[in-house]
């Protein structure tokens, strides 16, 4: 895969620097590529969208005007975040001062994590791609999916809701210490966006064109190891060229929704496009790929529920 541009700690201080003297489209990419990491700072300490916004605008304007006393520009990153860090620490102290305890603050960042989790920023997915793909799975199925109910987990994951619930919560919670130690990283893999872009494309084109079908088959392990959402478990490709093909037949084609990547998982949420007399595909389906390299090596399918007149016959359709 190629991999996309990448924002150094150097081009960082050239945007400083230019903003300094007053260059507005260098203050718009500074403030572009700061916006989404202060504000999960300021949303884990304050725990309030709306005052966490507030702090980074604040936090932005200030340092703006004070980047003239900043003396290592490629550093301008860490300068703001301790900037948008006192702004927090000291309306906190104001207005909750209970926020300031240990155990008040873990609380608060755990929950605030929800709302962060679900901007799909390179640093936070390359934080998710820190985590046991247990982990890492269910939470992009709660926060990354339409069909993302406890109990719609829990069957689908073959887990009870208890520990499809212990799950998010561990999840939620290497999040925030992860998060912590790439949030000022800006040398971070670029596979996240290729990876994302071509299963997006791929999922999209894959029953229009014989190009995009031939890349996307062999894309796949020929040894692939599906799992259906009746979970029945079948090995080889030859299940996705038949499934294709049948989809070519009846005029069906599935439309991609939301694609998300972290690490070696990638998550397709989307919808089956199909003539209204027919009911052979479900509504919705997420698949989710596992790869290894640049092969994906493991399929999951989950189907959502069907209408009660395409349930007979149809266990272990496509979708």
């Amino acid at each position: 895969m190629e991999r996309s541009a990448v924002i150094d700690h150097a081009q960082l201080g050239r945007w400083a620097v230019a903003a300094r003297g007053g260059d507005p489209q260098a203050t718009g990419s500074l403030y572009n590529w700061l916006q989404p990491r202060l504000y999960a700072l300021t949303l884990s300490l304050l725990g309030n969208s709306e005052d966490a916004r507030d702090a980074v605008q604040d936090a932005f304007l200030i340092g703006l005007a004070q980047l003239g006393s900043l003396r290592e520009p490629a550093m301008v990153s860490a300068w703001f975040r301790r900037i948008a860090q006192h702004l927090c620490y000291r309306r906190s102290a104001v207005q909750h001062p209970l926020r300031l305890r240990p155990e008040a603050c873990d609380n608060l960042a755990l929950e605030a994590m929800e709302e962060v989790i679900t901007q799909c920023d390179a640093p936070l997915m390359h934080a998710l791609g820190m985590m046991p793909e247990k982990l890492r799975l269910t939470l992009l199925l709660r926060y990354f999916t339409e069909d993302n109910d406890y109990d719609t987990l829990a069957n689908r994951l073959g887990i009870p809701v208890g520990t499809v619930r212990s799950r998010l919560n561990d999840a939620k919670g290497r999040m925030r210490a992860a998060w912590q130690d790439v949030a000022d990283a800006v040398n971070l893999p670029g596979e996240t966006e290729s990876w994302t872009q071509f299963y997006a494309e791929s999922f999209g084109s894959v029953h229009f064109t014989e190009r995009a079908r031939q890349r996307f088959m062999s894309h796949l392990d020929r040894d692939l190891h599906i799992i259906l959402t009746s979970k029945r478990e079948l090995t080889g490709r030859g299940y996705m060229e038949d499934m294709l093909e049948e989809d070519l037949r009846y005029d069906t084609w599935y439309r991609p929704v939301h694609v998300t990547t972290s690490g070696t998982l990638t998550v397709i949420d989307g919808e089956s496009v199909q003539p209204a007399t027919s009911h052979r595909c479900a509504p919705r389906t997420t698949f989710v790929v596992c790869r290894e390299g640049n092969k994906a090596v493991r399929l999951h399918i989950y189907d959502s529920e069907r209408p009660p007149l395409a349930s007979q016959g149809h266990d272990d359709a496509v979708r």
